[in-house]
């Protein structure tokens, strides 16, 4: 086995089937087993088993597009509704847009060297 320790008698078990591979749940759609019903929540979020918008909370109202997170859900959104991007460079003579924010991030960080927290 390994040196894994736990203070948790249900992890270190868990952590004991993953290596026996004795799973006590499996995927519906796939078949894959998992040592904890956890790990299946996991597998069915990132995995295609449940097709592409499985899962994702927020769906574009203008096209197919769907995500788990609002704030990218919002950023697509507004490029259907608007040509002008929303996000823009503070910095005087840097005339920097996009309609992604965590866009607006990497530029301030990487050009401006400014890091703001999201």
């Amino acid at each position: 086995m390994c040196s894994y320790k736990s203070k948790s008698y249900g992890e270190l078990a868990d952590h004991i089937r993953r290596h026996t591979k004795d799973f006590i749940i499996f995927c519906d759609k796939c078949g894959t087993g998992f040592a904890s019903r956890k790990e299946l929540t996991s597998h069915i979020s990132k995995s295609t088993c449940y097709g592409p918008h499985f899962n994702k909370k927020y769906r574009c109202t203008h096209c197919s597009y769907s995500v788990t997170t609002k704030s990218v859900w919002r950023d697509h959104e507004y490029q259907h509704v608007s040509t002008e991007p929303p996000y823009k460079c503070d910095i005087i003579d840097c005339y920097y847009t996009t309609f992604k924010l965590r866009n607006l991030q990497y530029h301030n960080k990487s050009k401006h060297e400014i890091f703001v927290l999201p």
